[in-house]
């Protein structure tokens, strides 16, 4: 209990809720507002001082690598260059000219001829600097063409009224390229006073996985000595806990992934008998009748009578309807083969990694959710994220935090952020625009309920009270 939270004097039930406040754990997440970004994208620098003569891509077009995207203008460098190839014309004519009468004239005189010799050497060396710098300066007009770097999406809003004939700088960025075909994530500017909650839960979760992984070493090792496996487990990498623990617990992973695919198959597992109604549903199909995915998943058709007994197994009864997994008769061929595939694995690696490639081929299909659930097998470090789009902010989708910025920036009014990348599944988003915004809770883990959501006041009276005054 917390004593320092109860005044002397208060009620019974003043003390429970303030008691309450103290223990009743609830989960604890750090909100944040970020933006849906596509994963690949690169922004187009201008990489010559210039006025912007021409744009050749809007937003929205789709452009191949290298394809022209901006061509600008500078005037100076096209001057310098006719004038560079003027010299250089001069040069080439007196050359001849002098090559003609040491070829030609026999009336020159050997100082003359030593003269004109060394006028030579001199001119060709001038040709050869002329050559040099005309080829630096054909570069530099090179770089007044703006190409794309990637092939993929122009994503960047009214490119010719924020362009067209206004003077850029070299290494200003005048529009980005995206590949709206790849892989998205979020990226959340998280206020930098929030960010230790984020790495403080992610100390712990690793310290979870760390955990397990010596109980599994002890339990394998029973005759190793304690400080012996304690070591043993410090020394696997913070990433490379999970590969570690899959690896140790190989069999028991496969055993508990082919049984979850079974039941989303609908098959006994080995030794079992048939369900109930197999016999049943043999004997309709062997009178020609169609058993429909509503009688497979145990409601009742729409046309037949009601009955008070239902039509469901006990172990159907005892489970609720939405983790009732779906009919094999209702799935896809493809789902169907590539999970009856998993159950032919011996190695949990390999049935993981089939599942994975999988899920990457499938595509969007009501079935992925329950693909994507296979491989959630409680080994991930990464911490889960709650978020909405704007777009479509009545249904609420997850993530799992990839990556976490080592320096925080000040960006827009959100003042000193911390960016923070989010992994999410594309497939699962209804749309997906660049830039859409987002709102998104970061799981860190359990607290009381009076610090979930009173902890901003906890922080304030810390850091600008008690550190000040005290």
């Amino acid at each position: 209990m917390c004593p320092y939270l109860i005044p002397i004097g208060c009620s019974h039930r003043s003390q429970r809720a303030l008691a309450l406040l103290c223990l009743w754990p609830a989960d604890f997440q750090i909100h944040s507002k970020g933006t849906l970004e596509p994963v690949v994208r690169y922004d187009v620098f201008a990489r010559a001082d210039g006025v912007v003569e021409t744009i050749s891509a809007d937003h929205g077009d789709a452009v191949e690598e290298g394809q022209e995207l901006v061509r600008l203008r500078n005037k100076d460098l096209q001057v310098s260059r006719t004038d560079m190839l003027g010299q250089r014309n001069t040069v080439q004519q007196r050359i001849r000219s002098i090559n003609h009468l040491l070829r030609e004239s026999r009336s020159l005189t050997v100082e003359e001829q030593n003269r004109m010799t060394g006028e030579l050497a001199e001119l060709e060396h001038r040709l050869r600097s002329l050559e040099d710098q005309i080829a630096l300066l054909n570069e530099k007009l090179g770089d007044l063409t703006v190409r794309s770097p990637i092939g993929g999406q122009v994503v960047t809003w009214e490119v010719e009224n924020r362009l067209i004939r206004r003077p850029v700088q070299r290494g200003q960025v005048l529009l980005r390229v995206a590949d709206p075909a790849g892989p998205w994530h979020l990226e959340l500017q998280l206020p930098e006073d929030r960010i230790g909650h984020v790495v403080v839960a992610q100390r712990e979760r690793y310290k979870e996985l760390r955990g397990q992984l010596r109980d599994v070493l002890a339990e394998q090792s029973p005759d190793t000595p304690a400080d012996q496996i304690d070591a043993a487990a410090e020394s696997i990498a913070d990433d490379q806990l999970a590969p570690k623990l899959r690896e140790l617990r190989s069999a028991e992973l496969l055993d508990a992934l082919q049984t979850r695919v079974r039941r989303l198959l609908d098959m006994p597992e080995p030794g079992e008998a048939l369900p109930a109604e197999a016999p049943e549903m043999a004997e309709m199909e062997a009178t020609g009748e169609q058993v429909t995915a509503e009688r497979l998943a145990g409601e009742p058709d729409a046309g037949a009578p009601q009955t008070s007994a239902p039509q469901t197994s006990d172990l159907e009864a005892s489970e609720p309807e939405a983790a009732e997994p779906k009919p094999v008769t209702e799935m896809e061929p493809a789902v169907r083969a590539a999970l009856e595939a998993v159950l032919q694995e011996t190695s949990y690696a390999a049935a993981r990694e089939q599942l994975t490639a999988f899920l990457q081929r499938l595509g969007p299909s009501p079935h992925r959710a329950a693909v994507k659930g296979l491989l959630d097998d409680g080994l991930d470090p990464r911490l889960p994220v709650e978020f909405v789009l704007a777009t479509d902010p009545g249904e609420s989708r997850e993530g799992r935090i990839s990556e976490i910025d080592l320096s925080a920036e000040v960006r827009g009014d959100e003042g000193n952020t911390v960016l923070v990348k989010v992994e999410i599944d594309k497939e699962e988003l209804p749309h997906v625009r660049p830039g859409a915004s987002v709102s998104a809770k970061i799981y860190c883990g359990r607290a009381a309920i009076g610090y979930v959501y009173l902890h901003p006041v906890f922080e304030f009276i810390q850091s600008e009270i008690l550190f000040r005054f005290f």
